[in-house]
């Protein structure tokens, strides 16, 4: 627990929420065949699209999940824009709390359904309740999921640009796992939610304006901001950053600061709510309470040293370099070497060093000392929740590709390591499997 203080010096405890899944209530959803009743008995708990709107203008998507059936390909069930999903069409943002269900796709001809499919669509032909067409643009599609798969926690694309979790119409909404920025990154909201009714006709913008008890003032910037397009919805994972709070400044745990929700309309600027007036210290990892009781923000938690989050975070490899590196195995093809930073949930490359970021000179098994290749994200990786664990993978560029883009197929992998925690990161050094060498990295000087 946080310990109640009036500015004090700072201290805070790493905290993960983890995202679970309830059970019991509502239709039975045991056994490995649902019929389509059970199907549509699920409901669409939290999404991230980051993709699929390649004919889109303006941002906007209008964005759908299919579950589909693996066997025989067709769709069988989907959400539909009036049911929720109008408000959830801005790609790169993590939106959690929901409850849109799933409606019967017209024309399915199957009763029961033994494997599954997650299809993340950008739908430009009919919408939903209408199948998945030509004229559709597909964001993604998940791995062959048992009904057991369906339930299990968050469900992703293969490609890594889009993300869901389901849950029972029954069950209450399931927390999502707070991740951790660096101390001197400063304060990021990480989740926002307000009550407000736009007036006929408008569709105003928002802002959020933070203000300390010294007289600095900031705000979100407009493009955060654009994601943020109506009331009553939970937006979480934002990350969003208030530059006037910098976590460089000695005092900045012992700042009081408070946050301001403004929507644009016709007339002017409207206040929605603001929050009290707090210290800094105070915020990190917590919820504010808007004054009015019309909403409130959710503040990041904060790891004071690298790899010091409960999860692996994207923003500490991406400051991490390669030192050292150390292979047996012999080469299979003329491709380049790289680096891979794999989630083992999703197998998934989330991060990368290659020639680009540093990594010559290593063309043959050996050892090699003295280098300094950083990592950066992989194709389209965003930080959402951290990672439980990643391993590192050194592979040959069989595609003639190059980090950071998402190779075309299964590359050669010469050496792996197993399952890295947090706790093993900050050893600086792993093994790869089977006596395969080992790989040694450091924060980059700059951090």
């Amino acid at each position: 627990m946080k310990l109640a203080r009036a500015c004090i010096p700072f201290m805070t405890l790493a905290m993960v929420l983890v995202a679970g899944c309830g059970g019991g209530g509502g239709a039975d959803l045991t056994g490995p065949v649902l019929d389509i009743s059970q199907v549509t008995s699920i409901v669409l708990d939290q999404l991230y699209m980051n993709g699929g709107m390649e004919d889109e203008y303006g941002g906007r998507g209008e964005f759908s999940v299919y579950i589909r059936d693996a066997a025989t390909g067709q769709d069988v069930a989907c959400t539909t824009q009036e049911d929720g999903m109008d408000d959830l069409g801005s790609e790169g943002v993590y939106y959690g709390g929901l409850g849109v269900p799933f409606r019967k796709v017209e024309g399915v001809s199957v009763d029961s359904v033994a494997r599954f499919k997650l299809m993340f669509v950008e739908k430009d032909a009919g919408a939903c309740p209408e199948p998945i067409g030509p004229e559709d643009d597909l964001a993604g599609e998940s791995r062959e999921l048992t009904s057991d798969g369906l339930l299990d926690g968050m469900i992703w694309a293969q490609n890594g640009r889009a993300a869901a979790m389901l849950r029972p119409k029954s069950d209450g909404p399931m927390s999502v796992r707070s991740m951790a920025p660096a101390m001197t990154a400063g304060l990021y909201i990480d989740r926002l939610y307000f009550d407000y009714e736009a007036p006929d006709g408008q569709s105003p913008r928002f802002y959020i304006y933070a203000e300390t008890q010294g007289g600095a003032q900031c705000q979100v910037s407009d493009a955060s901001m654009s994601s943020i397009r109506a009331g009553k919805t939970l937006y979480a994972a934002l990350g969003f950053q208030l530059p006037c709070l910098d976590g460089t400044d000695p005092e900045f745990p012992d700042i009081k600061a408070r946050l301001a929700l403004y929507a644009q309309e016709g007339s002017g600027p409207k206040l929605i709510g603001e929050t009290e007036f707090a210290c800094v210290g105070d915020l990190v990892g917590e919820r504010a309470e808007f004054t009015n009781g019309d909403g409130y923000v959710t503040f990041r938690n904060i790891s004071p040293e690298h790899f010091g989050a409960p999860v692996a975070r994207l923003a500490d490899l991406l400051a991490t370099q390669i030192t050292g590196l150390a292979f047996t195995a012999g080469r299979q093809t003329a491709g380049a070497l790289e680096v891979h930073v794999i989630d083992p949930a999703s197998g998934n490359t989330v991060a990368c060093a290659g020639a680009n970021q540093g990594l010559m000179g290593i063309g043959q098994p050996g050892d090699y000392d003295g280098l300094a290749a950083s990592f950066v994200a992989a194709g389209w990786e965003r930080e959402l929740f951290g990672y439980a664990s990643i391993r590192f993978e050194l592979v040959e560029r069989s595609d003639n590709l190059s980090c950071p883009a998402l190779a075309k197929w299964d590359l050669p992998i010469l050496a792996a390591t197993g399952g890295l925690s947090p706790t093993d990161l900050k050893m600086g050094r792993a093994s790869f499997e089977g006596s395969g060498g080992e790989i040694e990295f450091a924060a980059s000087p700059a951090n």
